[in-house]
């Protein structure tokens, strides 16, 4: 899974290049050309370093970054879309269509690791503290060991 999203990413900034040598050369295009090529390739970057991260809040912190150029780069094609600026639209279209993808899934990819970072919880002895990442120390319980500790709002 991990490659094939890697293989999409790279072939997302392969088609945002592209797309910056088709407009044409008027100084809105070669400004939204120079953002979109520095979004547009970070996403596969940023990718890279999320798969190398030291800790969860590190990856959730890069995946967050993809998540936040993927964004970026998705409105710039759209500017770019709405005022003609490329000689070829239908290369925009398919790199919108990608991008909505993409999107999805590290939307999917940041909520899910945020939530189990949130489950877990960590028991220090003599179990007079409990440290659980974020807000989620608030509700629920946790049992180990024949030990239930309750959080209650």
């Amino acid at each position: 899974m991990r490659k094939e999203i890697e293989k999409r990413l790279v072939g997302f900034a392969i088609s945002i290049v592209e797309i910056s040598k088709t407009l044409d050369g008027s100084f809105a295009s070669t400004c939204l050309a120079h953002q979109i090529i520095r979004s547009g390739t970070s996403v596969a970057i940023n990718y890279g370093e999320a798969q190398g991260a030291e800790s969860r809040n590190d990856f959730i912190h890069k995946s967050s970054i993809v998540l936040k150029e993927l964004r970026e780069t998705c409105i710039n094609l759209q500017i770019i879309k709405s005022t003609n600026l490329s000689k070829k639209p239908d290369l925009i279209e398919k790199a919108l269509e990608e991008s909505d993808q993409l999107l999805a899934i590290f939307h999917k990819t940041v909520m899910t690791a945020r939530k189990n970072r949130e489950k877990r919880c960590i028991f220090l002895f003599p179990f007079s503290k409990v440290h659980c990442p974020g807000d989620y120390a608030e509700y629920g319980q946790w049992t180990m060991d024949n030990v239930t500790i309750r959080f209650s709002p």
